[in-house]
């Protein structure tokens, strides 16, 4: 269930509050909700502000600055994924 939750944060134009009422009606746990709501929703604000920041400018430079923190977030998550499917796998 979790997984359905945080792929829904990704849909584009997916109304946020309808996501919600959804969660609610189906009874998706609220400890669920909270990290798929925040990991769902917390790559497109950083990239929104990364572009919002460069607006105005004539060049677009993706440097370190903006690769080192999305590299490092999507090995935060894939790790932390990895670790649940192992712990979930020994208990069931």
């Amino acid at each position: 269930m979790s997984l359905a939750v945080f792929g829904v944060r990704f849909v584009p134009l997916a109304p946020f509050n309808t996501d919600c009422l959804v969660a609610g009606v189906v009874r998706v746990p609220l400890r669920t909700y909270a990290w798929t709501t925040g990991v769902g929703v917390l790559p497109l604000g950083a990239l929104l502000t990364f572009f919002r920041s460069r607006m105005g400018r004539n060049e677009l430079q993706l440097g370190i600055a903006f690769w080192a923190p999305n590299v490092l977030f999507l090995a935060l998550v894939l790790t932390i994924w990895w670790i649940f499917r192992r712990r979930n796998a020994r208990i069931g």
